[in-house]
């Protein structure tokens, strides 16, 4: 089934066409008498009828934008559709010639505000199922938070016991004094070892 925007469109054209069967090269010569019929007068012709039909398909695309005539043909559409939907599973019909417009356009408009609701609430199922989802995503990054901060106490707790172990066997000062020998060699080895080389070698002489 064509809709009524094809079917205009194609009304255009067989109108077009009828229009321009009436103005045949024969009778738009009769319009020229001192004319001779020949080339020029069949070029002037064909001129005439390409200008016309390119003037009315112009004007033609100009109401239909103006008017936005393509979205109220497909809303007609969708009227009568809807219509033949409900006459098809048995609703009874409606008289309308007893209606205001004002409760022609009411009722029109119902559906399209039934349709708005029922896609704004699939939309807020959407955004729950995609909450749920966030909450179980936050809930295991917060459970691995709890390892890890537990994780790290419990490595704090057995260094605070082996700092306590080595002050109670007297190794804490050791231990210090050697790091501290090799905290040189540790930020910067390159210059600490040419100075330990040269040390050694002053030493020797």
């Amino acid at each position: 089934m064509t809709s009524r925007k094809e079917q205009l469109d194609a009304f255009l054209s067989r109108t077009l066409s009828e229009t321009i069967a009436h103005i045949p090269l024969e009778k738009f010569a009769q319009c020229f008498p001192s004319m001779k019929k020949g080339k020029v007068i069949a070029v002037i012709h064909q001129q005439l009828i390409e200008f016309f039909e390119k003037s009315c398909k112009q004007e033609y695309a100009n109401l239909i934008k103006e008017r936005d005539l393509n979205k109220k043909l497909d809303m007609l559409d969708e009227c009568i559709h809807d219509a033949e939907f409900r006459k098809l599973h048995g609703e009874s019909e409606v008289d309308i010639s007893n209606k205001q417009p004002q409760e022609i356009l009411k009722a029109h408009l119902y559906s399209h505000k039934r349709e708005l609701l029922d896609k704004l609430n699939q939309d807020l199922l959407d955004i729950d199922k995609e909450n749920e989802g966030l909450s179980t995503q936050i809930a295991g990054e917060e459970k691995a938070t709890e390892d890890c901060i537990s994780r790290m106490q419990s490595l704090i707790q057995k260094l605070e016991k082996t700092v306590y172990g080595m002050n109670e066997k007297n190794l804490a000062k050791e231990a210090h004094d050697t790091l501290n020998d090799l905290l040189p060699y540790i930020q910067n080895p390159s210059s600490t070892w040419t100075n330990a080389l040269n040390e050694q070698g002053n030493i020797e002489r």
